[in-house]
């Protein structure tokens, strides 16, 4: 994500936790312990495109692309609505779809 925001002009990143209805809590501080954790990130320099990232909390030796998903997945699972300031058309098609390989060309 740090090689994209050096590549676009303009990235829009959010980052936050997932948790389930029971969460593991830290011994002694009662603090929930999130499954995982999600990015949504918006290129906002045309061609604008998005792309989401859910990632386990748990060591991984997956590729980044492996954990990619659509925004919409990403709102589903948080109940936001990330993007809503959008038109709708607009809005919908970028968050429905994603290409990881669209965000490799200029990382190259």
């Amino acid at each position: 994500v740090r090689q994209w925001a050096r590549n676009e002009e303009q990235l829009c990143v959010v980052t936050g936790p997932l948790f389930k209805k029971r969460n593991p809590r830290m011994p002694q501080s009662r603090i929930p312990v999130p499954y995982a954790f999600y990015k949504v990130i918006f290129d906002m320099t045309p061609p604008q495109k998005m792309i989401a990232f859910v990632i386990p909390n748990q060591t991984s030796r997956r590729r980044l692309a492996s954990f990619a998903v659509s925004v919409d997945t990403v709102e589903y699972l948080t109940g936001f609505d990330f993007f809503s300031s959008l038109p709708d058309e607009e809005e919908e098609k970028m968050e429905s779809a994603f290409s990881f390989s669209d965000w490799m060309k200029k990382a190259q």
